[in-house]
Formats: C-alpha cells, structure tokens, sequence
C-alpha cells in the first residue's frame, strides 16, 4: 500500500535477519535507511544501527544502540536489540555472552510480555548453571505463547537441561514435522546452553536420523563434530566432519 513505508522495510529487514535470510535482511535495511529524510530521529537511530549491525560492524551498531538510549532511556526495542546483538556477536568479539543481561533485563522490566528477551535470559541462566531460573523463564514463555515460533525450541532446551526423558521423546516426535529452524535453533541450544555435552551428542544423534534434508543433515554432523571436539573425542570429531 505505501513502498516508502520505511518503518516496515526495517522491520521486514529484522524479520529476514531473524529468519536467517542474509541476503534480503541488507536489502530491505538499505531501502529503510534511504528512506530516513521520512522518520523521526529516533527512527532514524534505529535504522542507522541496523545498518551497521548487518553490514558487519558490531561496535558500530552498539555505540549507535547506546546513543539513543542515553537520549530515549525506556526505549524498549533499542534495549533488546543491544541485548540481541551482545549475544550475537560478543563471541566474535572476544567479549562474553552475559553482557546482554542488563539490556535485556531491562527490557522485561519495561515488558515482561516480551518473549525474545525472556527465551535469551532463559539461555543465559541455563549458561550460568542456574537450571531451576532458566526453566522459569522457559516456562513463562511458553505460556506467552505455546504455538509461537520458539515454543518447540523452548521445550527441546527444557527438557534436556533437566533431563525428562519423557518430554524428550515428546520434543522429538514434534521435531520430525518443525522447520529447519526449528531443528537447527533446538540443536545449538541443548548443544551451547544444555550444560551437558554427552546429553548434547545424544540429541544431536537423534536429530540426525529423524532430518530428511542432506543440507540440515550436513549441518547437524558439523554440530555434532564441534560437541564431540568440546569434549575431547577428537577421532568422534573427525568422523563425524567426515560425514558432514
């Protein structure tokens, strides 16, 4: 209805980045910052750190995150996304994971409706060895939003982070019919936060004869081998990249 709605081409940008789309996220995010003669200031800052967020720049995007809220404080979205980003990113930057805990608590305080912020912190609990926190928040979650996009992710990380048997087999039944996404964020997930890498290499074995897919299936032996190298089995690593 209005091509020069650049609110909506930054967000349908965010959507495309989410969804792991990295060709059209930069397109639609050039197309918004175009645009930004038509916004406000505060649009305007939010498009410019989205920019350089996909162009690569991470201390660009963060010091851009930063200086609009130092001028708009309880802006929710540039909250989480500083959060968003500092999990992103912070591995790549040398810097740890957990300093995307005061953005992104902040951002529940303003909203604790806030699903995105509230599955991180999940994340962030279960990587700080605080199970019963992590499922808290697993658990608020899921009643935001039982059928949402990361429902099945949730109760993949759940179950295995307090090692229910039977919601596993539960969590791979459903996994069979989700999206690649689906499998591929359940995976990292128990892999990166679980807290338990034999668990992890169990779950990833599993995923592996339930995905149809050679592309996710390849995906999944790469996974596999990075688990097998974090615990040492380096002749399980090499077998499994072989594989991949």
């Amino acid at each position: 209805l209005d091509p020069n709605f650049a609110m909506a081409m930054a967000l349908l940008s965010g959507v495309y980045r989410n969804n792991g789309h990295s060709v059209e996220a930069p397109v639609y995010s050039r197309r918004a910052f175009d645009l930004r003669d038509r916004v406000s200031e505060r649009e305007w800052a939010l498009f410019h750190a989205q920019e350089a967020w996909l162009a690569g720049d991470a201390a660009e995007a963060e010091l851009r995150y930063g200086g609009l809220l130092a001028q708009w404080p309880e802006d929710l979205e540039a909250r989480y996304l500083l959060g968003d980003l500092r999990m992103h990113t912070n591995p790549d930057r040398g810097r740890s994971i957990r300093e995307a805990k005061p953005p992104l608590k902040r951002t529940l305080d303003l909203d604790p409706g806030h699903i995105g912020a509230r599955v991180k912190l999940a994340r962030l609990a279960a990587l700080e060895g605080r199970p019963q926190r992590a499922c808290e928040h697993m658990e608020r979650a899921h009643a935001l939003s039982p059928d949402g996009d990361q429902a099945l992710a949730v109760r993949a990380l759940r179950s295995w982070l307090v090692n229910d048997a039977d919601e596993q087999r539960d969590v791979l039944a459903a996994l069979r019919a989700a999206r690649a996404q689906t499998l591929m964020i359940a995976f990292s997930d128990v892999s990166v936060y679980g807290g338990d890498l034999a668990r992890a290499e169990r779950f990833g074995a599993s995923l592996t004869g339930i995905i149809e897919s050679e592309d996710l299936r390849t995906v999944s032996w790469l996974v596999r081998a990075y688990v097998a190298f974090a615990r040492g089995q380096v002749a399980l690593g090499r077998s499994e990249g072989d594989a991949a």
